[in-house]
């Protein structure tokens, strides 16, 4: 049976207060006495449940992963009440019982859904009583036909029972524990009235003017049997029709039916408002079949504040990060950061590492980051060590350097961001295991595979064929860990010595100075390994981008490159973002792009991949200058005449004015402004100073 509701039925005596820990899988949403408990969507958040068959993925695995299940925890003090109460759990299938998106091969966890629950209600004469779900509850239908996270949701409204079945008791997952669910859950964040566009083949047609993730929520009713479709897509093809490909449109399910995201309302007679419940989308567009009376877009995502805001007098580095907000917001659901929300949504550990310190800044995260480095360490292999493209595992392909050593840049960022190294320490261990794995499929001292049958990549997504060697990368990587893991007092120094050797042989060349010919930011690999100690490299690579000022390199020589260029030479930095070319990033504003493409100069690709923004935490560090110590150090770029933005309490603003520039900063403590070589003291508070 599809979305059953699961029921319970106790009588109460004067509750005073009353407290429920819960969980459910695939989703679950709790109702009292006919009230929904909290406004939390899509809970628990997605972990590796149970052991599973891994080697008939699409790259098989052996791995030994671990296991858990997370659980909340509500006051429903609330909603009791004196005399006979009704516990409801709506389930969904989620991500433990997803079986039609098969591109990764057999993903699902099992073919039931489940509840369990432990409610303590204190009675106002002080006396406690603890109910549970124990197998006297029943279970009926619901209005819900279909809940497919990849399809969508088909809701019946003629559909009515009459018929209750007692539940089966299920033995607990063997070595799955329950925890407590303490990252956000996803909610409605907001709501957007979309633009009526036209009307074709018996379809209206809307715009919601941006990208996002969430679901449309109609009001309707007609004659019984009438049906509503919705359509979405991020898309218009050029007759102004749908186009589902960039969103997943092109992908067969299980079923053999197109991976295209639609819901489906039968109605009855009575004008009600409805939305799907267990599933959401990623859409700027869609289409409307049948009779509406209103409709309206709730934007859904993981509730996690923005704590940052950036303009500046250049219009294409406003968007960058308006956009990269928007992008990695709408990639951020079930307490894991995807690579896209619609066609894959997958924690990919090379998108999510390689933005965590962006967003750990610029957002409020931390115990978002918290739950997503559980899942890394989860999918770590228990006896090798390997770890996974994806957290939690759901396959998927990548490579051990920018994707398996988010095992440790992860943490190292959380270090950084925070102050805090108890992530790290508690890392300790996975990461050895980590270096003994890539020390294990390397050769000549160079990482040159991973697992059999999967990938290993180096870099990916870069404008044109690959040529960066992915060995090189990988190896980079390596060199990182090995910088990282030695914060904790662990000696690789020997290590160390025979991966640069290796590097140096095989990639480095003493006439030009360069690694790897410089290709697709090659040179900024070796800088961020500290492979570059005569600095001929970063001049080659400033030399290089000054004289083609486009992003020719993948997502994580990016990222990298964006680093570099800001600290040492920040008008590039600034160019290479707000050019109009394919490879820059004003070319996506300019063909009205509100969030960031999976390919830098594809539209036909995802639309919705927050690899490339993570730079623009560059724009903060930077631009700005806004410094962890409490000083401000600012590089002024030459193309700005003013720039002004905040992280947390920090305000930092600048102008130009004739030959002058004019700094006000608000600072929550003492710190230093650092311009042109001088020192300048700032008090709490507000600060303004004209040199």
């Amino acid at each position: 049976m599809n979305a059953p509701i699961i029921e319970k039925r106790v009588h109460l005596s004067s509750p005073k207060t009353g407290r429920i820990q819960i969980t459910g899988l695939g989703f679950f949403e709790l109702y009292i006495n006919g009230c929904k408990v909290s406004q939390d969507l899509f809970v628990p958040v997605m972990s590796d449940y149970r052991e599973r068959e891994l080697s008939k993925f699409l790259y098989p695995l052996q791995d030994k992963t671990s296991h858990r299940i997370y659980y909340l925890e509500y006051d429903v003090t609330p909603y009791l009440q004196d005399g006979d109460n009704l516990l409801e759990v709506h389930l969904g299938n989620g991500w433990y019982r997803q079986h039609e998106r098969v591109c990764e091969g057999p993903v699902k966890f099992g073919d039931e859904v489940f509840a369990v629950f432990a409610m303590e209600v204190i009675a106002q004469d002080g006396s406690c009583r603890i109910i549970t779900s124990d197998g006297t509850e029943s279970y009926h239908a619901s209005q819900i036909v279909e809940d497919e996270l990849y399809i969508g949701e088909i809701q019946d409204m003629t559909r009515t029972w009459e018929e209750s079945y007692p539940v089966e008791v299920m033995e607990p997952f063997a070595d799955t524990p329950l925890t407590l669910q303490k990252c956000p859950s996803d909610r409605v964040i907001r709501t957007i009235q979309p633009t009526l566009l036209w009307e074709r083949d018996e379809r209206k047609i809307y715009d919601v003017g941006e990208n996002i993730t969430g679901r449309l929520r109609i009001t309707a009713g007609g004659k019984v049997g009438e049906r509503v479709i919705l359509r979405h897509a991020e898309l218009l093809a050029e007759d102004g029709t749908l186009d589902f490909k960039s969103a997943g449109g092109d992908y067969i399910c299980g079923s053999g039916r197109r991976q295209i995201q639609q819901d489906e309302f039968i109605l009855d007679e009575k004008k009600r408002s409805m939305a799907p419940q267990f599933v959401f989308h990623g859409f700027r567009y869609f289409d409307v079949q049948g009779e509406v009376d209103d409709i309206v877009c709730e934007v859904i995502h993981s509730d996690i504040p923005v704590i940052s805001a950036f303009e500046s007098s250049d219009q294409r580095l406003n968007w960058l990060y308006d956009a990269f907000i928007r992008t990695q917001l709408d990639n951020m659901h079930s307490g894991m950061t995807f690579d896209c929300p619609h066609r894959e949504r997958l924690g990919y550990t090379g998108d999510g590492q390689i933005c965590c310190d962006a967003v750990m800044m610029l957002m409020d995260s931390k115990t978002f980051y918290e739950k997503w480095m559980q899942d890394i360490l989860d999918g770590q292999d228990k006896i090798t060590g390997h770890v996974q493209h994806t957290a939690p595992l759901m396959g998927g392909g990548g490579g051990p350097g920018g994707w398996g050593c988010a095992i440790a840049t992860v943490p190292y960022a959380y270090y950084k961001e925070y102050g805090d190294i108890s992530m790290l320490e508690s890392c300790r261990e996975p990461i050895k295991k980590w270096i003994d794995y890539l020390q294990n499929h390397s050769e000549n001292g160079l990482v040159v595979r991973e697992e059999k049958d999967g990938w290993c990549l180096g870099d990916w997504a870069m404008m044109g064929k690959a040529e960066i060697p992915a060995e090189f990368v990988n190896s980079c990587y390596l060199l990182k860990t090995l910088e990282i893991i030695s914060i904790l007092g662990e000696d690789y120094s020997q290590l160390r010595a025979e991966v640069t050797a290796a590097i140096r042989t095989a990639f480095y060349d003493p006439e030009t100075g360069s690694y790897c010919g410089g290709v697709q930011g090659a040179d900024a690999f070796a800088i961020f390994a500290g492979l570059d100690e005569d600095g001929r490299a970063l001049e080659n690579l400033l030399k290089k981008y000054r004289a083609n000022p486009i992003f020719d390199t993948g997502f994580l020589a990016t990222r990298l490159l964006g680093d570099i260029l800001a600290e040492h030479d920040v008008d590039l930095f600034c160019r290479m973002i707000s050019g109009n070319q394919p490879g820059n990033f004003g070319y996506m504003m300019e063909k009205g792009a509100t969030t960031i493409w999976e390919c830098i100069t594809d539209i036909t690709a995802s639309n919705n991949h927050p690899m490339f923004g993570a730079l623009v935490k560059n724009y903060f560090t930077h631009i700005l200058g806004v410094r962890k110590d409490g000083t401000i150090q600012p590089h002024i770029p030459s193309q700005l005449t003013w720039a002004r933005g905040h992280v947390g309490d920090t305000h930092v603003a600048w102008e130009k004015e004739d030959e002058s520039i004019i700094f006000t900063i608000q600072t929550p403590t003492e710190g230093l402004l650092k311009y042109n070589n001088q020192e300048y003291a700032l008090i709490p508070g507000k600060n303004q100073i004209k040199l």
